[in-house]
């Protein structure tokens, strides 16, 4: 694979990552108001604790993609070198 073409790859996925963290930063956002509107109107605990999961699934995406920008960041400035 020609450099143009790693670097044409690394910068498609860097616009991907960004669409992606896009999208987690409203469901983050969105779970979390719904689990404080649950937790305030005294909801039914096992839906809490399903909310909760679900809030922490949706950081821990966030933090994977996080990771794999840095990768994929450090890569590209190792191939444009």
């Amino acid at each position: 694979m020609d450099e143009n073409t790693v670097l044409e790859l690394a910068l498609e996925e860097r616009k991907f990552l960004h669409e992606i963290s896009n999208k987690l930063a409203v469901a983050d956002g969105m779970a979390a108001k719904v689990l404080r509107l649950m937790e305030s109107s005294n909801a039914d605990e096992d839906l809490i604790r399903r909310q909760k999961k679900a809030l922490k699934a949706i950081k821990d995406q966030i933090e994977l993609v996080k990771k794999r920008r840095f990768i994929l960041h450090e890569r590209s400035n190792v191939q444009s070198i």
